[in-house]
């Protein structure tokens, strides 16, 4: 995701058969404030994000029809057990989740994946870790922190709209030719199809008190216990400092990704790279 992103993914209209009335980009020149606080079913949490004021995101509106509300933010929502929860999700084939998908390594043309969608159909996330996602940051909201679910899966036509928009932007700020701000941009934003985030199996999770994309977030509790337990649920710290080398990737304190609790064991404790991991097998 680039720090100059706030992404909200508007494919829900493909599950719900809806059709999006309007779709608007509000830059967050003097914030997005929306309601954000812990609340708990039973055992499950939800937590809801507060954009970060006059910071690096960019906050999208999405309208579904004329009574829907909009929509300005991410966020996590660990659902009840509900019809809308069970209409929410999708079926298809199970997915490997040590796949490498890397600027050497694109998705296939074909692939698809079971999505589960957040309650308030903000984001969604492959249906193999959803549950995963949901006990890692119920587990967090229990010692007392507040989880912001910044971005899960996108599409190949969303991912390209990001990263042109992030060269257009650079080419205009620093007087940039393309393929220069290409490069520079590709180092934080992936091209389409080679972005982890169209796996379904990537989320970035900041913290509702900083919800800046830089390394500032790694200061934030929230992050600290992340990247101590993520392993627990299968996670990892997917573009560890000082390995931007090998992943093509710089240094995202923000980035999990599921990989499952035996691989992501061995590479947190080893302080090594999906990459390093596979070409270890």
């Amino acid at each position: 995701m680039s720090i100059y992103e706030y992404t909200v993914q508007k494919e829900r209209q493909e599950i719900k058969g809806k059709s999006v009335q309007g779709r608007q980009r509000i830059l967050t020149s003097v914030g997005v404030i929306l309601a954000g606080a812990a609340i708990f079913w039973g055992t499950k949490a939800s937590l809801v994000g507060v954009p970060a004021v006059g910071q690096h995101f960019r906050a999208e509106q999405v309208i579904e029809g004329s009574n829907e509300t909009s929509i300005a933010n991410g966020t996590w929502l660990a659902e009840k057990e509900t019809k809308e929860a069970a209409d929410s999700q999708l079926t298809s084939a199970s997915i490997d989740p040590l796949m490498l998908v890397n600027k050497e390594h694109a998705l296939p043309a074909d692939y698809s994946v079971s999505l589960h969608w957040l309650s308030n159909g903000s984001c969604a996330v492959a249906e193999e870790m959803y549950g995963a996602l949901s006990d890692m940051l119920t587990a967090g909201s229990d010692e007392g922190l507040e989880f912001v679910v910044a971005s899960g899966y996108r599409d190949v036509k969303y991912q390209q709209r990001l990263l042109e928009e992030d060269i257009r932007a650079t080419m205009s700020r620093e007087g940039l030719t393309w393929q220069q701000a290409y490069e520079k941009e590709a180092q934080e934003t992936m091209p389409p199809g080679c972005s982890e985030h169209e796996t379904g199996l990537a989320v970035d999770l900041v913290s509702l008190g900083y919800q800046i994309l830089d390394s500032g977030q790694e200061t934030t509790p929230e992050n600290k216990w992340l990247r101590e337990h993520c392993s627990d649920y299968g996670f990892i710290l997917r573009y560890p400092r000082g390995k931007g080398d090998i992943t093509g990737i710089n240094y995202e304190a923000w980035h999990f990704r599921y990989v499952g609790e035996d691989a992501a064991h061995e590479i947190m404790s080893r302080g090594i790279t999906l990459e390093e991991y596979l070409d270890g097998k």
